[in-house]
């Protein structure tokens, strides 16, 4: 990886991300930086702080692919909605198919309608 890929210490990755904000373009390219070096919950972080819908997508597209719930619910959040069920069943879909037989067990609970 070349020079400014991931930050070297948590209070520069805080500096960039929160106490002085870098340019939504530089975080975007430390975004695709850390996702090309399959950082993907990272990548995610920066995406967000980026405001970088097409990026966010492309992390819930990747989540769903390999069954990771949590970055699939972090990537929905990023982008201000609730999960939605058409994809959490394609997540669940790719989870059976991995055999991550719990992470199929989470999203069935996700799935049960609120109130019941």
């Amino acid at each position: 990886m070349g020079q400014n890929v991931v930050p070297v210490s948590i209070a520069m990755r805080h500096k960039l991300l929160y106490n002085r904000p870098a340019p939504a373009d530089e975080l975007s390219r430390i975004g695709d930086q850390l996702q090309q070096a399959g950082l993907l919950h990272d990548a995610l972080e920066f995406y967000a702080g980026a405001k970088a819908k097409d990026r966010l997508e492309m992390i819930i597209s990747k989540a769903i692919s390999e069954a990771d719930l949590i970055l699939y619910l972090n990537a929905e959040k990023a982008l201000g909605r609730e999960p939605q069920k058409e994809l959490l069943e394609k997540l669940k879909d790719s989870a059976l198919r991995l055999q991550k037989d719990s992470i199929a067990r989470r999203i069935d609970l996700l799935l049960v309608p609120k109130g019941k």
